[in-house]
């Protein structure tokens, strides 16, 4: 059917926010999205921000749309509220691309409650621009040895020389 990469909670370290694989929450919401046909086979990213504090909480990615009706999970804390950003990777570029280029929506999800909330969304041409950023994860090691000193860079999955 479609993967769902999933990410819980953004951690700040040393100036980079990184979301992290784990984490504890009590709320879960359901981004039920309907007549998506316009957009199977293409990738699809939805992150969960908090209306409070302005940060994201949670991130997922369906790698391929392959059905018109789905449902995309996130997970946020009881009681908050949040904005549920959304984008279609359109020209299949692999990126986030301001609509028209790509096809973006922002909706409301207020005072959820403990357990899943459902956020039914129909699909709809209303875009707006969510300035999504795409999170990339930079770990500097410094080696120095008798012979040479060496600076890594991991840059997502890819070890390369700085």
């Amino acid at each position: 059917m479609k993967t769902q990469t999933h990410w819980k909670g953004l951690v700040t370290v040393f100036g980079v926010d990184l979301l992290m694989s784990s984490g504890s929450f009590a709320q879960t919401v359901s981004l039920d999205l309907e007549g998506m046909s316009p957009h199977l086979g293409q990738k699809l990213e939805a992150r969960l921000i908090s209306k409070e504090s302005n940060k994201e909480v949670d991130r997922a990615k369906v790698d391929a749309i392959t059905t018109t009706a789905f449902s995309v999970l996130l997970k946020g804390k009881i009681g908050e509220s949040y904005w549920i950003d959304f984008y279609a990777d359109l020209n299949e570029n692999g990126v986030y691309d301001a609509p028209p280029i790509d096809h973006a929506w922002r909706i409301n999800a207020n005072s959820l409650l403990a357990g899943t909330n459902r956020v039914r969304w129909p699909h709809n041409t209303l875009f707006t621009d969510i300035m999504w950023t795409h999170v990339k994860t930079y770990v500097n090691i410094y080696f120095k040895s008798m012979f040479a000193a060496w600076s890594l860079c991991r840059i997502s999955d890819k070890i390369e020389k700085c």
